[in-house]
């Protein structure tokens, strides 16, 4: 059968498949399979513009063709929605959630009310979908409070909320109950740290256990660390020394807003604001800590479809002006993740000069 694919060069293919696998596009009944010095990753359907905007800005060598794939699979390999068709009540199958979240050996779950009664049959089937995942956690609130964590409820395997997560040649160790961390940033995470060069500069000022700082730091160019949450601090010096990169990362706890006037005004030429709800009300600790010649601000921020993007551009421009960079400009704004409908994720790329 003739089926849209991704070629992708093979240190590459991991990354790939992840982003795909969230994207709910990669084939279930298909094996991804060699093609000369890299991998075809066989999908359901055309892969939307978004995503291949997205991928080939990690390898312009990634491509999107057609091709013949005559490889079964078995069916211990059917999707997880196919394998529940066979355990859940008809009528329950089209409440089966499209995705999940894969961190380290860990699987999370957002489960439908009409799926409750039978969120620990969605877990079992997990595990046995994904065979390396030790646990399998469901979602029980929203990101909140200073530290940005959510609650979790444990459905199936060892109730450790303990894992290491590879993510593009790094190691992550994390405990998802007291820190927050989003595995679909990998492609992002990938994107960004493309863009840096050895020996810059680089602020990361809501770091998290590290997965911006030390891929960055992986380049060779110097990070500075901050983050308010003391669990998320320990863990990124572990990390720090996971992945060897103890001259390239500086950790830093405390609140930003204090850590930059007092330690690191003028130093940077990135800044990275990884905080979607609240970054854009510290631009001015960000504008602050760039070199006197500017440098450039990567700010997430969440966007309605219907939002007045002009109103949303002056509204990040006017702190950085502030601190005389009135050549300041808003270079992109790229759609990272969908969180509902006509609601995303954007990286907003402010050029400070």
């Amino acid at each position: 059968m003739e089926v849209y694919c991704i070629l992708v060069p093979k240190n590459l293919g991991e990354i790939v498949r992840k982003e795909v696998l969230q994207e709910g596009l990669l084939h279930a009944t298909l094996k991804i399979k060699p093609k000369g010095e890299k991998l075809l990753i066989p999908l359901k359907s055309a892969p939307a513009d978004d995503l291949k905007n997205n991928l080939q800005k990690i390898s312009p060598e990634i491509s999107f063709v057609k091709e013949k794939m005559e490889i079964p699979i078995t069916n211990k390999q059917k999707s997880f929605r196919d394998l529940l068709k066979d355990k859940l009540p008809p009528e329950k199958n089209a409440f089966i959630p499209r995705s999940f979240d894969i961190i380290g050996n860990i699987g999370i779950l957002e489960v439908p009310d009409d799926l409750k009664p039978h969120a620990r049959v969605l877990a079992e089937t997990l595990m046995t979908r994904i065979p390396h995942l030790k646990s399998v956690y469901e979602k029980a609130g929203i990101v909140e409070g200073k530290y940005r964590t959510r609650r979790f409820n444990f459905l199936a395997g060892i109730d450790d909320p303990v894992t290491i997560h590879k993510e593009n040649h790094c190691q992550f160790k994390v405990n998802m109950m007291k820190v927050y961390f989003n595995p679909r940033l990998s492609t992002e995470r990938a994107r960004i740290t493309s863009m840096i060069h050895p020996n810059e500069v680089v602020l990361d000022l809501f770091a998290g256990v590290g997965p911006f700082s030390i891929q960055i730091a992986k380049k060779g160019a110097i990070v500075h660390a901050i983050d308010i949450n003391p669990d998320a601090v320990e863990l990124l010096k572990q990390n720090i020394l996971l992945n060897k990169v103890e001259n390239h990362v500086v950790p830093h706890l405390g609140d930003a807003r204090e850590i930059v006037p007092e330690k690191l005004r003028g130093k940077f030429d990135f800044v990275i604001m990884n905080l979607p709800k609240e970054a854009i009300k510290h631009l001015d600790i960000a504008t602050m800590s760039l070199k006197k010649n500017g440098g450039t601000i990567f700010l997430y921020h969440e966007v309605n479809d219907e939002e007045n993007m002009d109103d949303l551009i002056k509204k990040l421009l006017d702190p950085v002006k502030k601190h005389g960079f009135i050549n300041a400009r808003v270079n992109s704004a790229k759609k990272v993740h969908n969180l509902a409908p006509y609601r995303w994720q954007k990286c907003f790329e402010i050029i400070v000069s």
